[in-house]
């Protein structure tokens, strides 16, 4: 998920996000990989004429939904992100498989960056990982 840059949010509406990283230590086209909540996640800036500063934001799991490999080693051009284990390319933005078709989602994250520049990515374990109650 993309964040919009330079938000200015009550309290309540970043519940659940967490500090990843200062907007001035990413790199447009490059990532970037951070723990938060015990989850490897990648950071990514994209070019977006649609968005503010004609950027975005974007966050996502650095463990490939097909076989668990690294996508920190892999490339990230044009908004997608290839693994480097079996050659699965996924769209960074909305988490579809791009190549093969059909092949699993990519889990994304939604991202906030705050008008001083900290960039907040909200990661929730997965359902099946919630506790019965």
């Amino acid at each position: 998920m993309s964040a919009s840059l330079f938000e200015h949010l009550p309290a309540d509406d970043l519940a659940g996000f967490a500090p990843a990283a200062r907007l001035d230590e990413l790199r447009r086209g490059k990532m970037k990989r951070v723990e938060i909540n015990g989850a490897p996640v990648l950071l990514a800036v994209l070019d977006n004429p649609d968005h503010i500063a004609g950027i975005e934001v974007v966050a996502f799991t650095a463990l490939c939904p097909h076989a668990l490999g690294d996508l920190s080693y892999g490339a990230l051009d044009n908004g997608e992100v290839d693994c480097p284990d079996h050659g699965y390319r996924f769209d960074v933005r909305s988490g579809a498989c791009v190549f093969p078709k059909l092949g699993p989602s990519l889990r994304t994250y939604p991202v906030r960056v705050l008008a001083d520049g900290t960039v907040l990515v909200k990661v929730e374990r997965p359902k099946w990982m919630s506790p019965i109650e």
